[in-house]
């Protein structure tokens, strides 16, 4: 670790947290890290999303995602996304796969702790340390469906995966999201396999 609290990996220094300010409808493209990643929304709702695999996370939620695990990031309404980087040598945490964890409560407090970029090395370990004692994997739902990659159509899949009682319909979204009803349902049906009706139920 360097001396201004960064992972070293390889030649270049590597942040421990991130304060990502994310607008509605913004969309961080599907990438990965070489780090465990904690990721949670201090204000607003994030769809993270794996594979064809999607969490709608509200602050009281975070998702673990292990390294080197592809995914993608959306904000749903104006979100302040807190992101915590772990070297897997430093965790011992033994998720192998993406894992949902309360974030409310001390687990929350923690996380805003640790993006402190002044924390001393001992004062991060000691935090670190009850981290992993709050990291109880949660019974979810996931929401196993396509999404849609055009983010005029993806803005729409967002917002209902973010109130499905929304019950507006494909103009609705369009006159929104800056698409006719007819580009829309072309979208749908090109991108997730289905309909748009098929796709909201």
């Amino acid at each position: 670790m360097s001396p201004n609290g960064q992972m070293v990996a390889g030649d270049h220094l590597v942040p421990l947290a991130l304060v990502i300010e994310l607008a509605a409808s913004d969309h961080l493209d599907w990438h990965a890290h070489d780090q465990h990643q904690l990721a949670l929304a201090a204000q607003g709702v994030l769809v993270m999303a794996v594979g064809d695999v999607t969490w709608v996370l509200p602050r009281s939620r975070a998702l673990w995602i292990p390294s080197g695990i592809r995914h993608a990031v959306t904000a749903s309404v104006d979100t302040t996304m807190l992101s915590l980087y772990v070297d897997s040598s430093r965790c011992p945490l033994t998720f192998a796969a993406p894992t949902v964890v309360a974030a409310d409560g001390l687990l929350g407090g923690l996380a805003s702790h640790l993006i402190r970029a002044e924390l001393s090395g001992a004062e991060r370990e000691r935090a670190e340390a009850v981290l992993w004692d709050l990291m109880a994997p949660l019974p979810v739902t996931t929401l196993s469906m396509p999404v849609p990659a055009d983010e005029r159509a993806r803005g729409v899949a967002d917002g209902l995966l973010f109130d499905v009682t929304d019950q507006r319909t494909l103009a609705s979204w369009g006159r929104a999201v800056g698409a006719s009803a007819r580009t829309l349902a072309r979208l749908f049906a090109a991108e997730t396999g289905m309909g748009f009706a098929q796709w909201r139920t």
